[in-house]
């Protein structure tokens, strides 16, 4: 049984970003790398008059500009249309834009592109970055029918405190580690989640998942560089002590591969900001890693300079000591880049442990007597089960299930 419930969209929409980012083509080009809408490599582009194609509103839908001037711009200057300009007429009941609305309502803009009316705030401010960021989960055991099932679950910030919830089983067909990660971005697409947002991915550090040249984190680094790989760290340390009488050297490359990232975001916690060097490449590179999740990277210098001047006069005993408790205290619309940066490194994962726990699940429901159940089937029940917290609609339930095609009809 599935369900549809408001709930569930904090799980399986973590990843969304407001809006999706798109690139325009022909003469004007909106990426991160050029903050600027109307100025071009040489500077030479610094008005709109003669360029009033620019100014349509319609063209930065789903599109993130990075320049505040562009955007007061477009807010003050947008594309209106002319005395003389024949606007279609839409829909069956041939209604038609009235030039008498542009007056009367101050937040509407005419586009000549989608041929429509749209609100020029709602176009220009939908797409800032939320730094909503997530990481992947993953596990692998074999049920009772002999099928490889992969769980998959996600880890994410909602209201200042982490998730690590539970989304799927995955049958597994083809094992190699090219195989593996195939089917694990097709069913982040299937969940609608957006990889562009992944940040970390973790696994139990098996061959086929974890190996630098063809294993299933170096195929999702190929698709999203900055889904950075995190050994599960008790995993990690079972091998290390296994191993230690003969490799002691084991110890620290299981745990400091990453060691620049981690702790260069680590120093951004209060309680580390005496060790905080913003000179230094380790941190620059830390930095530049996540750019672009950023929501606003050329300021981020100064917002840096604030962050650190605001907990100097704090006493060492209150200053915050953990990810979750910076991000309780601290305001996202005044550091919106370091906010972004720290739900990053709450982020990033520390063991599996979640896909492990699934797996009783999956033992208790896929048992000897019940062991034809079908995938959709195992899903909905473990679903069920571990989110059984959430209070469901017996209502909305009954009214979907009376939808679905019988040959008896459904009457209560």
């Amino acid at each position: 049984m599935k369900r549809s419930l408001p709930s569930q969209s904090s799980k399986f929409n973590f990843f969304h970003k407001k809006t999706n980012q798109t690139e325009l083509g022909l003469e004007l080009i909106i990426t991160e790398e050029v903050p600027c809408a109307f100025t071009t490599e040489n500077c030479a582009i610094e008005s709109t008059v003669d360029l009033p194609e620019l100014r349509d509103i319609g063209r930065y839908v789903d599109v993130r500009i990075t320049d505040d001037k562009c955007k007061y711009d477009l807010l003050k200057n947008p594309w209106l249309p002319s005395s003389n300009y024949n606007c279609p007429i839409v829909s069956k009941r041939k209604l038609k834009f009235q030039f008498s609305w542009l007056t009367r309502f101050s937040w509407l803009s005419n586009s000549k592109q989608l041929e429509g009316a749209l609100c020029k705030v709602c176009v220009l401010f939908s797409n800032e970055c939320t730094g909503k960021v997530g990481a992947l989960v993953t596990d692998e055991t074999c049920d009772i029918s002999r099928i490889e099932q992969m769980s998959l679950c996600v880890r994410y910030i909602e209201d200042c405190s982490i998730r690590e919830d539970f989304l799927t089983f995955i049958p597994i067909y083809d094992a190699p580690g090219k195989g593996l990660a195939r089917t694990i971005m097709i069913e982040i697409d299937k969940l609608g989640l957006k990889k562009e947002n992944l940040v970390g991915q973790g696994y139990d550090g098996a061959s086929s998942m974890s190996t630098i040249f063809n294993g299933v984190q170096k195929n999702i680094c190929d698709i999203t560089p900055h889904a950075l790989y995190v050994h599960c760290a008790a995993h990690s340390l079972n091998l290390a002590i296994n191993k230690s009488y003969y490799f002691k050297s084991k110890l620290i490359e299981r745990f400091i591969k990453h060691n620049y990232i981690i702790s260069g975001l680590q120093n951004l916690i209060p309680s580390f900001l005496m060790e905080l060097k913003p000179s230094s490449d380790e941190f620059k590179k830390c930095i530049d890693f996540y750019k672009s999740f950023l929501p606003t990277y050329e300021t981020f210098e100064s917002e840096l300079k604030v962050w650190v001047e605001k907990w100097k006069s704090v006493p060492d005993n209150e200053l915050s000591k953990s990810t979750i408790d910076t991000l309780g205290v601290m305001s996202k619309d005044f550091y919106p880049n370091i906010w972004c940066l720290i739900s990053i490194l709450a982020t990033l994962l520390v063991s599996i442990s979640s896909a492990e726990r699934s797996f009783s699940t999956l033992r208790r429901l896929k048992t000897y007597l019940r062991n034809s159940c079908s995938e959709d089937r195992l899903t909905g029940l473990a679903l069920l089960s571990v989110h059984r917290g959430i209070q469901i609609d017996i209502e909305e339930i009954i009214n979907t299930f009376s939808k679905t095609p019988r040959k008896v009809d459904f009457i209560l």
